[in-house]
Parts: structure tokens; sequence; C-alpha cells
């Protein structure tokens, strides 16, 4: 994995998940500011909009975001492997949350059994990756709220996109 460049590897999982989480953030707040406008020109007002529905369904993207920036660890290792049984474990358990989810609360139910998947899909995969590869979480999670960094590593992308249109 990374030929043997541990550090450069980890670098690039934390910025992909900061860049990953800033642009879910971004469409989060878009889709709480205007979704239900977007929604009523899709589906029209006979479908009722659910905001408390809408709401969990975007929240579970964060888990799932994270929970896919570290399955590209696993890929490129060639260690999903490592992972899948859990992953079905997860899956099912989330049906049984999803069913009872609405049985209990209608849709709103259904969506948070959707937002428990996401997050243990994300744990187990996070969990893999840092027992396959030595991560280390608590490192990663400060990494990512490290925006001084970010910001570097964007001005950097910036001039170097800015150098190859000018060329």
């Amino acid at each position: 994995l990374g030929e043997g460049r541990k550090e450069l590897v980890e670098r690039l999982l934390v910025r992909n998940s900061q860049i990953g989480a800033l642009l879910a953030i971004g469409a989060i707040a878009t889709m709480i500011l205007v979704g239900e406008g977007i929604y009523r020109v899709w589906l029209g007002d006979q479908v009722p909009y659910n905001s408390v529905l809408v709401l969990i369904l975007l929240v579970s993207v964060l888990p799932f975001m994270v929970g896919q920036s570290f399955t590209i660890l696993l890929q490129a290792s060639n260690q999903i492997h490592l992972t899948i049984l859990q992953l079905i474990a997860v899956a099912v358990t989330s049906i049984g949350c999803v069913s009872v989810g609405a049985v209990l609360a209608g849709l709103s139910g259904a969506a948070l059994g959707v937002f428990i998947w996401e997050v243990g899909a994300a744990t187990v995969v996070v969990s893999a990756v840092r027992s396959a590869n030595n991560t280390r979480i608590l490192h990663y999670f400060r990494e990512c709220l490290n925006l001084k960094l970010l910001l570097k590593d964007v001005r950097f992308v910036l001039r170097f996109l800015v150098a190859q249109v000018e060329e």
C-alpha cells in the first residue's frame, strides 16, 4: 500500500475525507435551504415533504463518506475481504432496524435504520483499516479537523490548476 509510504497514504486519506466532508456539508446545507423547493418541483404537491426524514437521510451521508474514504484504502491494499462478513452482518441488522423503525415511527424510523447502517458500516471499515494497516484513527480525526493543512493543500491544487490553464 503506497509502496511503504504510510504517511503519504494517511495524508491522502485525510485530505480525501476533508474534501468529501466539505462537499457533503455544502450539499447538506444547500438541501436544507432549498431542498423543499427542489422536492416540490421534482415530485409536485401530491407527495408530502417530510423535513425530518430528509434531514436524517442527509446526515447519513457523513458516516457514508467516512466509510467510503476508508474503503478506498482496503481496496487499494486488496484487503476488502477483511470486512465482507461484518458488512453483511451489519446489513442484515440494518434491515431489521429499518423494519422496526418503519413500524414504530414510519418513514422517519426507517431513515434512522439507514443511518444506523451507515454508522455501522463505517465503523466496520474503519476498524478493519486500523487493524490491517495500523492506521492511527485518533490522529486521522485530529488531522481531519486541521483546516490549516487543508487550506495549504487547496492552495497548492489551485496553483497547479491555474498553471495548467495558463499553459
